[in-house]
């Protein structure tokens, strides 16, 4: 079995448990807990993607612009207001990582809503 890479930033399909627990969809996700934390345990902090636009004080939009190897279907927003921390088993495959630029632009964007 391929080992992948679980750095930050990292795009992944996975295995989402709904708000109330009840069911898991599958839905692209990034990582943004940090690659140390990553290489130590065998979980990851995520964010939410979606292609439905939300408020830009609790979104950041993402373009094809912003990845490094692979292209959307369409505009797509980062959720930074719910992040979940799942096992790495639920991460089905990797679809891409965010450009160096794109994760800082989140990393600010996060930085903003949790008014670090």
């Amino acid at each position: 079995m391929q080992s992948l890479n679980y750095d930050v930033g990292g795009i992944f399909v996975a295995k989402n448990p709904c708000s109330d627990l009840s069911a898991l969809k599958t839905r692209p996700v990034v990582i943004i807990s940090p690659n140390n934390y990553n290489n130590l345990f065998e979980d990851v902090v995520l964010l939410g993607i979606t292609t439905k636009e939300k408020d830009s004080n609790i979104s950041l939009k993402i373009t094809n612009s912003e990845l490094l190897d692979a292209s959307l279907k369409q505009n797509s927003y980062i959720r930074v207001d719910k992040p979940l921390q799942l096992s790495k088993e639920m991460l089905q495959y990797k679809i891409t990582s965010l450009t160096p630029e794109a994760l800082i632009n989140l990393k600010q964007k996060i930085k903003e809503f949790y008014e670090l």
